[in-house]
């Protein structure tokens, strides 16, 4: 069994918790929501990239390495063993308690993946199976899925669902609108990528927290397409107090959440930064790449280490 991907793990981890850190501590003032979804898209995607691009990328202490150790060097970082004079093992065995700690972690990490990914599985079905009993109206605005089953609407792979009751109320224009946006701007994707990722990184609470984040902003896009309408702002956050959460919405879907809803209100009400704010999120993207790549630089200078310790301990010998 190869145990690479405890470390490979351990850097995506690392590189979740430096993108939510950094854009915690330093864009999070920021309210252009369209650079920030761009922002999330990315460090979900880099952080799985980074790490493999830096893995097969030549390491400085490679580069600079003797010819004859090159060899040597690269059969070692692979796990190949190296034969000397007479037979001898040039390459120390993995220390026991190291293969025994990745071994039961990597079973741990499995096993939290699995059921994880049964819980989502069986909330997808009952969540069809909700969506399969809806049915089609249209309505002045477009068309809508309406069901006396749920209690707030929610939007879901390109369609928008509602109570039946909500068709005939005034606050339908601003909750259609809002919907919409969802779809318009197809934020599916980007809650699948967040449910994937916090499904594969299930230890790590940093990318719980920036997929709460993720979602908030999702909302704060569609919030800004209903003020952009022509809708009043205090009204439209009344509104918004008077919705309730579907526990029945399901773990994909955009939907009214109560317990965001001090937040949105917050970001509608702050002054608009201005477009020149938007460069700092160009600060963020190489910081995190040179610490991800320095994970590599680190394994690389073991290897070497190892190689150049043993070769010396052999001419001794």
């Amino acid at each position: 069994m190869s145990y690479a991907l405890v470390p490979y793990l351990l850097l995506v981890s690392v590189g979740v918790a430096l993108f939510w850190s950094f854009e915690r501590l330093i864009l999070h003032a920021n309210t252009i929501s369209s650079l920030r979804r761009a922002y999330y898209l990315t460090a979900l995607v880099s952080v799985w990239m980074l790490p493999i691009i830096g893995l097969l990328l030549p390491s400085i202490e490679v580069l600079s390495a003797p010819s004859a150790q090159m060899e040597e060097v690269v059969l070692h970082t692979i796990g190949v063993t190296v034969v000397g004079e007479g037979g001898a093992d040039l390459r120390q065995d993995t220390v026991p308690w190291v293969e025994i700690v990745a071994r039961y972690s990597l079973l741990v990490w499995l096993a939290g993946v699995l059921l994880l990914s049964v819980r989502l599985g069986v909330r997808l079905c009952a969540l069809r199976k909700l969506l399969g009993s809806m049915r089609r109206v249209e309505v002045d605005a477009g068309v809508v899925y309406v069901s006396s089953r749920i209690h707030a609407p929610f939007s879901f792979w390109g369609r928008i669902y509602v109570p039946a009751l909500l068709t005939e109320h005034p606050s339908f224009r601003n909750v259609f609108i809002h919907e919409r946006e969802h779809v318009r701007q197809k934020h599916h994707w980007d809650v699948l990528l967040a449910e994937l990722s916090s499904i594969l990184l299930w230890f790590n609470p940093f990318v719980w927290l920036i997929r709460a984040d993720l979602r908030r902003n999702l909302e704060y896009l569609a919030d800004r397409a209903v003020l952009r309408s022509g809708s009043n702002s205090r009204d439209y956050q009344y509104e918004l107090l008077g919705m309730t959460m579907s526990a029945t919405a399901g773990p994909l879907s955009c939907s009214y959440n109560i317990n965001d809803l001090k937040e949105r209100i917050k970001m509608m009400n702050k002054s608009k930064s201005k477009r020149a704010a938007g460069a700092s999120y160009l600060v963020a993207l190489p910081l995190a790449a040179l610490m991800l790549m320095g994970g590599n630089m680190v394994w690389a200078n073991d290897d070497v280490a190892v190689v150049t310790s043993e070769k010396s301990e052999t001419s001794v010998a």
